[in-house]
């Protein structure tokens, strides 16, 4: 079991099937997110992170995304 943080990046499950998301925090709920699905109503299990939108992707000035960085 890793721990999760705010930023990482996710795969998880849905009744839809597998998505992608980033886990962020609401402070207006004061519950964690991944897209819209509130954590504590997915499966902690089935979650696998596949990086963190800090130290994994590129940013311009904007704070638009560029690029996944990938390891070399």
């Amino acid at each position: 079991m890793r721990e999760i943080y705010e930023r990482d990046v996710v795969k998880f499950f849905t009744l839809n099937g597998e998505e992608l998301g980033e886990v962020l925090y609401s402070a207006d709920s004061c519950a964690y997110y991944i897209n819209d699905y509130p954590i504590m109503n997915l499966d902690l299990a089935s979650l696998e992170i596949v990086g963190n939108m800090v130290e994994d992707y590129m940013w311009d000035e904007s704070g638009e995304k560029l690029v996944k960085i990938e390891n070399l």
